[in-house]
């Protein structure tokens, strides 16, 4: 049912990511016309039960529906029944939270083309270029950060969620870059614990942060502005203090 293709296909987004494992899941369920079909296919059940529950725990995702748990002496269809039905609840809350992403969404494009209109504010517009880098750049954090052991949980957990939070509100033209700035300050604290072995995670950061900078400096109208010193090594500062 979840295999290696189906796993590199699913979307970057966690909340859409989510929501494919259930409609694949649910494809697999309406496959069957009765329960003695899903009674003898039992053990696919247990396998897809067994794959959200290592997916949920290395995304560091929190699912409102818990696990449930299968006791030996259930019998098949017992078991079957209770897989489908955590399936159910998680897809719901899924729908949920989409829907409150949705709408959330809309207000602030809302809010932000209704103050332009009253040439109100001040509003953060990517090219066509630096919005395709910085969605792409913000893919690969979310990868490296998934697959890195090199940041302690709690550090990674938490980048992670302020990164999908980024994620869900980044659009081409944007009223603030708060999220960002403070996905920046958490991602400097985690690489002064963690530097030597998070150099691809700097190399994206640092190059987030300077496109962030640029298109908030325009935006603004300086014409030159000073770079933020910010994610530099203590190489890279012994290096200026010597060229002094």
């Amino acid at each position: 049912m979840f295999d290696e293709e189906f796993v590199k296909q699913l979307p970057q987004n966690s909340l859409e990511a989510q929501m494919e494992i259930c409609k694949k899941f649910n494809v697999f369920n309406d496959s069957f016309p009765d329960d003695r079909g899903r009674s003898k296919a039992v053990e696919e059940y247990l396998k897809a039960l067994a794959f959200v529950d290592i997916y949920t725990k290395i995304q560091s995702i929190d699912t409102d529906a818990s696990l449930p748990e299968l006791k030996s002496d259930h019998k098949n269809i017992t078991k079957v029944d209770i897989v489908v039905n955590f399936f159910t609840r998680w897809m719901r809350d899924l729908k949920e939270k989409l829907r409150v992403v949705q709408h959330t969404n809309t207000y602030e494009t809302a809010k932000d083309y209704y103050a332009s209109m009253f040439g109100k504010g001040v509003f953060y517009e990517f090219s066509d270029g630096d919005f395709s880098r910085v969605q792409t750049l913000l893919n690969n954090l979310r990868d490296l950060l998934t697959n890195s052991t090199d940041f302690e949980e709690d550090y990674r957990s938490r980048l992670l969620k302020k990164l999908e939070a980024l994620q869900s509100e980044v659009h081409k033209k944007m009223s603030d870059f708060d999220r960002f700035w403070g996905f920046f300050i958490d991602s400097g604290i985690a690489l002064s614990k963690f530097w030597e072995n998070a150099k691809p995670f700097r190399d994206d950061i640092k190059e987030i942060v300077e496109i962030v900078s640029r298109t908030q400096a325009k935006a603004e109208n300086v014409q030159k502005f000073f770079p933020l010193n910010l994610l530099k090594s203590g190489d890279d500062s012994d290096s200026a203090s010597n060229a002094k």
